[in-house]
């Protein structure tokens, strides 16, 4: 799925939000994406270890799930991190 996605896009960076309700299904998701060694940022890795967050509850809204705004300032710093290490923007 990844490579038909990419290879119809073309494009450099593919953002896909997998807040998945079913924990089973988002591990093998993760679990493809890092075994076939396929470009992608884990937020759930990157929030732990950049920003010590120990869980999601720092990050979402507890009545839908989505990010609240802590969540989506931490998105931004992480994809502009991402972007400038990966010399897709300037420093």
């Amino acid at each position: 799925l990844y490579e038909k996605i990419v290879k119809i896009d073309k494009k450099k960076i593919l953002f896909v939000n997998i807040n998945y309700p079913d924990k089973k299904d988002l591990k093998f998701i993760k679990y493809s994406l890092k075994k076939n060694n396929y470009p992608h940022i884990n937020l759930d890795e990157e929030f732990s270890k950049k920003f010590n967050i120990k869980s999601n509850d720092e990050t979402i809204f507890k009545i839908d799930g989505h990010w609240n705004e802590y969540g989506h300032e931490l998105v931004g710093k992480t994809l502009i991190d991402h972007l400038k290490k990966n010399y897709l923007i300037k420093k």
